[in-house]
């Protein structure tokens, strides 16, 4: 008995022991994006058109409890910042955003590193993820970095970096729900149907995305009598999504339109690359140069990428968004202003995230054991990441320079 005694504690340690080594990298990694991304949240913050409009309506939202967005979590979370620190709203906005930055390096570091054993790789990834945009080898034609490409990384847009953090997590249940491993309790679907309303009041464009993506998948693994957690589809996202959207929708294209922010009727239209193509040209080579990273990831090794279920996922997850990014558009004065393009945004820098932890996957010991051929492949798609990160980079000095000057 007493030696039973003396070891249990030991068993007990070795958890905690676990939990404190990924603890201090993932805190590293949300430290290190804070600073490196910390001086364009600072410029954008007072120079920044979406910035300083999301300020206003924060400012609206705290002095008159007015709600004059369908999405106004950023507002919410702006105003709540600035009830601890007081007195500046330009202040407690860089501060959300930072925060959110912070989020998303943390959950982009976490779930690569459920694919490589080395902190190091994934820390390198995670940091060339955060900064990762289109690789725009047209610049010298059009003067473009961002019109026409569909980029992994804005900087100018405070609700697309609120989302990222949230719907990377939601997607987590999104591939739980449909390739299940185990029985989900009532928890779990309150998180996950809390966490959908969420991603929606941050920005609708991942949710729209999402739940057709679980239909389609859903459908085809019923048809093959493959085993899907239905209670987390349906409570988890399917409900909680078709109310808050059927809401959104009425106060975007209903009578209630903004409060007139944006006068002119709206709808949303099919209308096939009509947004995409008002400021570019050479689109299907610019979704190409979007997509030089998830490409060579799936030429590594095509049999293994089909075997990761979350990998596969994303891929339909960016097929609906881009769908809709290319094939759909907002009638009106606010079709210049590309708002179905968000829904393959989100959708592409989630796939980028998924494509960076399969390929991690090789850098953490697997790529010795690899055959020569999957060994350079995967080089060179951690070089094609490395070369989008680039471009990101350049984005970011652009932008600090002048915003939209280089779009």
């Amino acid at each position: 008995m007493s030696s039973r005694r003396r070891r249990s504690p030991n068993r007990c340690a070795a958890p905690v022991a676990k939990v404190e080594r990924r603890l201090w990298p993932t805190a590293f990694a949300s430290a290190l994006a804070v600073l490196v991304l910390a001086p364009i949240v600072v410029r954008l913050a007072g120079t920044g058109n979406d910035y300083i409009g999301h300020r206003n309506l924060a400012v609206e939202f705290k002095n008159h409890l007015a709600l004059y967005h369908p999405h106004f979590l950023l507002q919410a979370l702006v105003v709540g910042v600035d009830f601890v620190l007081p007195g500046d709203m330009e202040r407690a906005m860089v501060v959300t955003v930072l925060l959110a930055y912070a989020a998303t390096a943390a959950t982009v570091f976490r779930v690569v590193l459920r694919h490589t054993s080395s902190t190091a790789v994934a820390l390198t990834l995670t940091l060339a993820l955060l900064l990762a945009s289109s690789a725009a080898f047209l610049f010298p034609l059009d003067r473009h970095l961002y019109y026409g490409y569909v980029p992994a990384t804005v900087f100018h847009s405070p609700t697309m970096v609120i989302l990222k953090p949230l719907a990377l997590v939601s997607f987590g249940y999104a591939t739980a729900a449909l390739w299940p491993r185990e029985g989900k309790n009532a928890r779990t679907w309150i998180a996950c149907a809390l966490l959908t309303l969420a991603c929606a009041l941050a920005k609708p464009s991942y949710t729209v995305c999402i739940l057709p993506v679980l239909a389609i998948v859903a459908a085809k693994r019923t048809v093959f009598r493959l085993r899907i957690d239905w209670r987390l589809v349906i409570l988890g996202f399917l409900l909680p999504a078709a109310a808050i959207l059927v809401l959104q929708y009425n106060r975007t294209f209903g009578d209630d339109q903004i409060a007139g922010t944006i006068p002119g009727a709206k709808h949303i239209v099919f209308a096939p690359l009509a947004v995409m193509k008002l400021r570019s040209s050479w689109l299907a080579v610019k979704l190409l140069l979007s997509l030089l990273f998830p490409l060579s990831v799936l030429a590594i090794s095509f049999r293994r990428a089909r075997e990761n279920s979350a990998l596969i996922l994303a891929w339909v997850l960016f097929a609906v968004g881009a769908g809709i990014a290319y094939l759909l558009a907002e009638s009106g004065p606010r079709m210049p202003h590309g708002n179905m393009i968000w829904s393959a945004q989100i959708a592409i820098f989630i796939l980028f995230v998924q494509s960076a932890a399969h390929m991690s996957a090789y850098f953490g010991g697997a790529l010795t054991a690899a055959p020569p051929g999957e060994r350079r492949r995967a080089v060179a798609g951690f070089c094609c990441l490395l070369l989008h990160t680039a471009f990101g980079i350049a984005l970011y000095l652009g932008e600090y320079v002048g915003v939209a000057r280089y779009w």
